[in-house]
């Protein structure tokens, strides 16, 4: 039987025609297919997620961290050392185990092999040791790709499961610190309401601080809790207190106090009692030896700045105190209620006020009144200048003027009247004072000698004279020559 003859139904399934065999064709047929090529999945970096997303994907876990100092973009740990980039997901072939590694070589059937008509070169000595050569710039043999990239992977599987096990590690850690927090709060509520004595209560707040330090300064307990309990005490303490009555009042639990607090944060209900008493029931020419010695020593123990305050409140009320004070009237001299309080506070602001006091009573003195003398020469090593300015032009002119209305006679009762004059000596300046002398007194007395001696008086009489103004008169002052 004749069979059916078929044609082509175009020129294209002409296999020769118009077509160049390829070398695959040449050895295959000419009914030859390309192998298809397997793409591999390239794994993708994992993007990085902002707070949104991250508050979103992991919850509480994520505010828990916010919430012990983590801040996006920064790494885990306590100097941020972690990574700060998140680590992709790996996908694994079905049967596929964790330690699953690819074999160094794998055989594609899917690619047909082609021999070479090279021949392979082989050493003719084969040994499992490496091969020393002597050249050190020959490259030593590295390992194949595939195997140096399974032992990245290895690792970076490794790291994975050991940041996933300190992430578990870290939000349980976080929940154990939840718990504790919730109890020290709730401890400090009921500390706040009772009434506590003041060493159980001191002995607690030391003991929180030592053993949750971590707590103490995070969640300010200091701030919301200490401070507002151990303030209420104080107020307690200098209520209605009576600083001359017991001046040291509480100063042993402002020392207590410094070891868990600072006296800034208490320090001001102590200002207000102690200005209350020194406005309003200290009185400064009675009361000062008691309050200066316990101000001295609470001054070690009170800030600067505090300290600056009570010295404003101490010289007001001084100051006030010589605006009613009369030098005439009063019995009890300034000096002695005004310089206890130099050696702790500065009253040079006083000193014009208390000069102008002076001066005016110095108008209508008396030399003969040796008052003016006790009040007025405790101030001179605190007045200074000022001091020889009071004496030159408010005493010296009064003590000439007496100089020159002294009777000076042979009799002896007036040497008596230049006592008056020479009390003052070593408190008026001594140039000032021996220039009078040598202008005013001594061509009156010199006058007075040549009198008696041209009246033919006792020369015995003359000579006691003279000796007897010789001893009352000291040489520093004027030598008196016959």
């Amino acid at each position: 039987m004749q069979e059916d003859f078929i044609p082509f139904d175009s020129d294209e399934d002409i296999p020769n025609k118009r077509h160049r065999l390829t070398k695959e064709e040449q050895l295959y047929g000419v009914f030859y297919e390309k192998p298809t090529i397997i793409k591999k999945n390239i794994q993708k970096p994992a993007k990085q997620l902002d707070e949104s997303q991250l508050e979103q994907t992991y919850g509480k876990g994520f505010a828990l961290l916010q919430k012990n100092g983590y801040k996006v973009g920064e790494g885990l740990g306590k100097n941020s050392q972690g990574t700060t980039s998140l680590l992709g997901m790996h996908m694994r072939k079905k049967n596929e185990g964790l330690s699953f590694s690819k074999p160094e070589k794998q055989e594609d059937f899917t690619q047909p092999q082609i021999k070479s008509n090279k021949k392979p070169k082989y050493d003719k000595k084969i040994n499992d040791e490496p091969k020393v050569t002597n050249n050190p710039d020959e490259p030593e043999d590295e390992p194949p790709a595939s195997k140096v990239l399974m032992t990245k992977i290895n690792v970076l599987e490794n790291s994975l499961y050991s940041l996933q096990y300190e992430e578990k590690q870290i939000i349980e850690g976080l929940t154990e610190l939840d718990v504790k927090e919730f109890e020290l709060v709730e401890m400090l509520e009921i500390l706040s309401k009772t009434n506590e004595s003041w060493s159980d209560l001191l002995k607690a707040f030391i003991e929180i601080q030592n053993k949750s330090s971590y707590f103490y300064h995070e969640l300010f307990i200091h701030e919301n809790y200490t401070i507002k309990i151990f303030r209420k005490y104080f107020k307690k303490i200098w209520k209605n207190w009576v600083f001359k009555k017991a001046p040291l009042k509480g100063l042993e639990k402002l020392k207590q106090w410094e070891i868990i607090g600072n006296p800034k944060e208490v320090i001001d209900i102590w200002v207000e009692a102690v200005k209350k008493f020194f406005n309003k029931k200290w009185k400064p020419k009675k009361e000062i030896g008691k309050n200066i010695d316990a101000l001295e020593i609470w001054k070690g123990h009170i800030p600067t700045e505090t300290w600056d305050e009570i010295q404003k409140i101490i010289i007001a009320r001084l100051s006030l105190e010589i605006d009613l004070w009369n030098p005439i009237k009063d019995h009890i001299t300034i000096h002695t209620w005004i310089h206890p309080w130099l050696v702790l506070i500065n009253l040079t602001s006083l000193y014009p006020k208390i000069i102008n006091k002076f001066i005016g009573v110095l108008q209508n003195w008396n030399p003969k009144d040796s008052s003016a003398k006790i009040v007025l020469s405790p101030w001179k090593p605190i007045f200074g200048k000022e001091w020889n300015d009071i004496m030159v032009m408010h005493i010296l002119p009064k003590l000439l003027y007496f100089l020159q209305e002294m009777k000076i006679n042979k009799d002896v009762e007036c040497i008596k009247n230049i006592k008056h004059v020479l009390i003052w000596v070593g408190l008026i300046p001594f140039d000032h004072l021996t220039k009078g002398f040598e202008k005013i007194f001594y061509p009156r007395w010199k006058k007075a000698l040549e009198s008696m001696l041209e009246n033919n008086c006792n020369m015995d009489t003359v000579v006691n004279w003279v000796d007897c103004w010789k001893k009352v008169i000291p040489s520093e002052v004027i030598v008196l020559e016959i």
